[in-house]
C-alpha cells in the first residue's frame, strides 16, 4: 500500500467548500483600514464620544466622515488618524516615574 490518498469528487467538492470558506474568513480578518466602514452608532462606542460631540467634531472639521442620503460613514483608518493626531506625547524620566510608583505603592504623596 502507498501512501496515495484516493479522494472522490464529492469529497473533493466539500474540501474546496471549506477552503474557500476558511478563504472569506481570512479576507474578512485581514481587511485593511481603508477597507473597514463605520456607522455613526458605532464610531461613538469605538471613541467613547456622545452624538453632541461626533456633531461638533464634524461641523468643525475634526473628524473626517462621507454622506450618502441620510446616511453617515467613516473610514477607520481616519479615526486612526484622527487619534495619532491628538496624541499626547510626553517625555517620561525613568527615575522620576519609578518614585512616583514607590510613593503611590507605599500609599504616601510628594
Amino acid at each position: 500500500m502507498s501512501g496515495t490518498l484516493l479522494i472522490g469528487s464529492e469529497d473533493m467538492e466539500k474540501l474546496y467548500d471549506k477552503l474557500d470558506e476558511l478563504n472569506t474568513k481570512i479576507n474578512k480578518k485581514y481587511l485593511s483600514p481603508d477597507q473597514i466602514i463605520h456607522r455613526e452608532v458605532d464610531v461613538l462606542e469605538i471613541l467613547k464620544i456622545s452624538s453632541s460631540t461626533l456633531k461638533i467634531w464634524k461641523r468643525n472639521n475634526i473628524i473626517k466622515y462621507s454622506k450618502i442620503g441620510n446616511q453617515v460613514f467613516y473610514k477607520h483608518s481616519d479615526l486612526i488618524e484622527l487619534i495619532n493626531r491628538y496624541e499626547v506625547k510626553k517625555n517620561f524620566n525613568k527615575k522620576e516615574v519609578s518614585n512616583t510608583c514607590m510613593h503611590f505603592y507605599l500609599g504616601s504623596s510628594k
